[in-house]
């Protein structure tokens, strides 16, 4: 394996990186609001926590129209109960297209309601605990998923 395709990352991993960052956005986010010398404005804050919540909303809705048959399954080699995460055989993007589509829908989402209503308390406050919420959903799911291989 050449050094250019240990670091040219493939589109799952594309992917993994842009997920595991909103992730940890969330995070900072929520610890930036108890730190002196690291501050996050409030519009950024509440553009994190709705692109967060936007994001697994509507990979929420595709695992949901996956088991409608309106979106293909990704093929899988093992019986997990959990294959249900995996979606997007599907000619869009190869077969990770559902989870792109996620999170380019989620930050848009998250910078039309970052710039439109950020600076109401009660909206961020609602948004970061569903965001948190959301992040602790993920990880759950991802170390079922990880957890249940056979």
């Amino acid at each position: 394996m050449t050094i250019k395709e240990w670091l040219t990352p493939d589109f799952f991993a594309l992917n993994v990186i842009l997920v595991t960052l909103l992730m940890n956005l969330v995070i900072y986010g929520v610890v930036s609001n108890f730190t002196e010398d690291f501050k996050m404005g409030e519009r950024l804050q509440t553009g994190i926590y709705s692109a967060a919540v936007s994001m697994s909303l509507v990979y929420m809705i595709m695992v949901i129209l996956g088991f409608a048959g309106a979106i293909s399954r990704y093929p899988y080699l093992y019986d997990n109960k959990y294959n249900f995460l995996l979606l997007g055989t599907g000619p869009v993007f190869g077969g990770n297209g559902p989870i792109f589509i996620a999170v380019v829908l989620g930050v848009s989402v998250g910078v039309l309601v970052g710039y439109l209503w950020g600076k109401r308390k009660s909206l961020r406050i609602f948004l970061a605990v569903a965001a948190l919420g959301c992040t602790a959903l993920i990880v759950a799911m991802t170390l079922l998923w990880i957890i249940n291989q056979t």
